[in-house]
């Protein structure tokens, strides 16, 4: 046989041929099946999805309600009854300094009519804020000296 090296051999010359017996695709794929799947398949992934949902938030709820629904220890319990005291009761700090802790409500009220008259240790007036032409103007610190803070009061 003479054949040119660029030449196409016919497929019926010494091929296979499948038969219409053999089983191949003779027609366009159902349209209507493949989307009736494909929904009943994203239906059942949304209520697999709704029910894995349900279920750890049941059993979420069930875990907090079983530490919420535990008995208080006895040591917070203590702990509640010291803080109570020592924020509702007149205690002796020191007997001989005649130092006293007050209840809560008396300290805030004894607070309050101090500030009232004008009676408080430290001040509360407002202090006015310097420009920064006030600060430029202000004398320089002496060479060596300490800058000082309001972290300590001051000996006078």
């Amino acid at each position: 046989m003479d054949q040119k090296p660029n030449e196409l051999i016919p497929a019926t010359a010494g091929a296979h041929v499948p038969t219409e017996a053999e089983g191949f695709e003779h027609g366009e794929a159902n349209a209507k099946v493949i989307a009736i799947v494909g929904g009943a398949i994203v239906l059942v992934l949304l209520v697999v999805i709704f029910a894995i949902t349900f279920l750890y938030d049941f059993a979420r709820d069930e875990q907090v309600q079983d530490v919420v629904g535990q008995p208080v220890s006895q040591e917070l319990l203590d702990l509640h009854a010291r803080e109570n005291a020592d924020l509702y009761q007149y205690k002796y700090i020191d007997r001989k300094a005649g130092t006293v802790r007050l209840p809560i409500d008396r300290a805030e009220e004894l607070l309050i009519k101090e500030a009232a008259e004008g009676k408080l240790k430290y001040p509360t007036a407002p202090a006015p804020v310097k420009s920064a032409a006030e600060l430029a103007a202000a004398p320089a610190a002496p060479a060596g000296a300490k800058p000082t803070t309001n972290a300590t009061p001051s000996a006078k």
